[in-house]
Protein backbone atom coordinates (compact mmCIF):
# COMPACT_ATOMS: atom_id res chain seq x y z
CA UNK A 1 0.00 0.00 0.00
CA UNK A 2 1.46 3.44 -1.04
CA UNK A 3 2.32 5.96 2.12
CA UNK A 4 0.10 8.82 1.33
CA UNK A 5 1.89 12.42 0.33
CA UNK A 6 3.33 14.64 3.54
CA UNK A 7 5.03 17.49 2.46
CA UNK A 8 7.34 19.07 5.59
CA UNK A 9 8.23 23.15 6.25
CA UNK A 10 11.57 23.83 6.62
CA UNK A 11 12.52 27.85 6.61
CA UNK A 12 10.23 28.97 4.15
CA UNK A 13 10.49 25.89 1.66
CA UNK A 14 8.12 22.76 0.95
CA UNK A 15 10.27 19.53 0.79
CA UNK A 16 8.59 16.58 -1.04
CA UNK A 17 9.46 12.91 0.10
CA UNK A 18 8.84 10.16 -2.45
CA UNK A 19 6.27 7.56 -1.99
CA UNK A 20 8.52 5.49 0.24
CA UNK A 21 9.51 8.12 2.32
CA UNK A 22 12.84 8.64 1.33
CA UNK A 23 14.94 11.42 0.47
CA UNK A 24 15.58 12.06 -2.96
CA UNK A 25 17.78 14.20 -2.89
CA UNK A 26 17.05 17.78 -4.63
CA UNK A 27 13.32 18.14 -4.64
CA UNK A 28 13.08 20.89 -2.82
CA UNK A 29 10.05 23.02 -4.08
CA UNK A 30 9.75 26.91 -3.86
CA UNK A 31 6.43 27.22 -0.74
CA UNK A 32 4.63 30.41 -2.45
CA UNK A 33 0.78 32.15 -2.55
CA UNK A 34 -1.89 31.14 -4.45
CA UNK A 35 -2.17 33.61 -7.24
CA UNK A 36 1.51 36.07 -6.95
CA UNK A 37 2.75 33.75 -9.02
CA UNK A 38 6.63 32.89 -7.79
CA UNK A 39 9.88 34.75 -8.64
CA UNK A 40 12.85 33.03 -9.07
CA UNK A 41 16.23 33.69 -10.05
CA UNK A 42 17.43 32.41 -13.16
CA UNK A 43 20.94 31.10 -11.31
CA UNK A 44 19.32 29.56 -9.21
CA UNK A 45 17.75 27.60 -12.63
CA UNK A 46 20.30 24.94 -13.58
CA UNK A 47 22.09 25.60 -16.57
CA UNK A 48 21.00 22.45 -18.89
CA UNK A 49 18.82 21.28 -15.97
CA UNK A 50 15.34 21.46 -14.59
CA UNK A 51 13.52 23.18 -11.60
CA UNK A 52 10.44 22.56 -10.00
CA UNK A 53 7.96 25.59 -8.89
CA UNK A 54 5.03 24.74 -6.95
CA UNK A 55 2.59 28.13 -8.23
CA UNK A 56 0.11 27.30 -5.09
CA UNK A 57 2.35 25.55 -2.13
CA UNK A 58 -1.48 24.10 -1.05
CA UNK A 59 -1.97 22.44 -4.94
CA UNK A 60 0.53 19.64 -5.83
CA UNK A 61 -0.93 20.01 -9.41
CA UNK A 62 0.14 23.17 -9.67
CA UNK A 63 3.37 21.93 -10.13
CA UNK A 64 5.62 23.97 -13.04
CA UNK A 65 8.86 22.78 -14.39
CA UNK A 66 11.58 25.47 -15.40
CA UNK A 67 14.16 24.65 -17.23
CA UNK A 68 17.29 26.55 -18.78
CA UNK A 69 19.64 26.00 -21.91
CA UNK A 70 21.84 28.80 -23.44
CA UNK A 71 20.66 31.15 -20.60
CA UNK A 72 16.94 31.10 -21.87
CA UNK A 73 14.47 30.20 -19.71
CA UNK A 74 11.51 28.15 -20.40
CA UNK A 75 8.53 26.80 -18.21
CA UNK A 76 6.22 24.29 -18.64
CA UNK A 77 3.19 22.55 -16.44
CA UNK A 78 4.72 19.42 -15.23
CA UNK A 79 2.38 17.18 -17.18
CA UNK A 80 2.96 14.53 -19.19
CA UNK A 81 0.13 15.78 -22.11
CA UNK A 82 0.40 11.42 -22.58
CA UNK A 83 -0.96 10.26 -19.28
CA UNK A 84 -1.43 13.39 -16.97
CA UNK A 85 1.26 12.07 -15.19
CA UNK A 86 4.00 14.25 -13.61
CA UNK A 87 7.39 14.65 -15.70
CA UNK A 88 9.46 14.03 -13.01
CA UNK A 89 10.91 10.39 -11.17
CA UNK A 90 10.93 12.19 -8.01
CA UNK A 91 10.06 15.66 -6.52
CA UNK A 92 12.28 18.39 -8.33
CA UNK A 93 14.46 15.18 -10.23
CA UNK A 94 13.88 15.33 -14.08
CA UNK A 95 15.28 12.78 -16.60
CA UNK A 96 17.02 14.01 -19.86
CA UNK A 97 18.25 12.73 -23.26
CA UNK A 98 20.64 13.92 -25.70
CA UNK A 99 19.01 17.57 -24.32
CA UNK A 100 15.81 16.56 -24.24
CA UNK A 101 13.34 16.36 -21.24
CA UNK A 102 11.95 12.82 -20.92
CA UNK A 103 9.09 11.58 -19.11
CA UNK A 104 9.56 9.61 -16.22
CA UNK A 105 6.71 7.05 -16.57
CA UNK A 106 6.60 6.20 -19.95
CA UNK A 107 9.03 7.99 -21.73
CA UNK A 108 7.67 10.88 -24.07
CA UNK A 109 10.58 13.14 -25.60
CA UNK A 110 9.99 16.46 -25.58
CA UNK A 111 11.83 19.58 -27.08
CA UNK A 112 12.88 22.21 -24.27
CA UNK A 113 12.63 25.42 -26.43
CA UNK A 114 8.84 24.46 -28.01
CA UNK A 115 7.47 21.56 -25.83
CA UNK A 116 6.76 19.26 -28.59
CA UNK A 117 6.93 15.81 -27.94
CA UNK A 118 9.40 14.09 -30.47
CA UNK A 119 9.54 10.53 -29.50
CA UNK A 120 7.47 8.20 -27.30
CA UNK A 121 3.50 7.95 -26.68
CA UNK A 122 2.47 11.23 -27.30
CA UNK A 123 4.19 12.51 -30.35
CA UNK A 124 3.14 15.46 -31.91
CA UNK A 125 1.72 16.76 -28.58
CA UNK A 126 2.69 19.40 -26.12
CA UNK A 127 3.09 20.52 -23.26
CA UNK A 128 1.37 23.44 -21.91
CA UNK A 129 3.18 26.56 -21.72
CA UNK A 130 3.13 28.50 -18.31
CA UNK A 131 3.81 32.86 -18.09
CA UNK A 132 7.26 33.39 -17.89
CA UNK A 133 7.98 37.39 -17.33
CA UNK A 134 11.42 38.70 -17.32
CA UNK A 135 12.36 40.85 -14.19
CA UNK A 136 15.23 42.93 -13.06
CA UNK A 137 18.01 41.33 -11.10
CA UNK A 138 18.22 38.59 -12.89
CA UNK A 139 14.94 36.81 -11.88
CA UNK A 140 11.94 35.62 -13.57
CA UNK A 141 8.35 35.46 -12.56
CA UNK A 142 6.36 31.61 -13.41
CA UNK A 143 3.11 32.68 -13.77
CA UNK A 144 1.24 35.35 -12.06
CA UNK A 145 1.57 38.70 -13.41
CA UNK A 146 4.15 41.22 -13.51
Amino acid sequence: MPVPFRPTRRAGWLYDRCPHSIECGTGWIMDVGKSAGVDVAVDGIPEGGALEVLLDADDRGSSVVLLRRDGQVYAWRNLCPHAGRYLNWAPGRFLFDQGRLVCAAHGATFEIDSGLCVDGPCRGSSLVPVSLTVLEGGKVRVGGGA
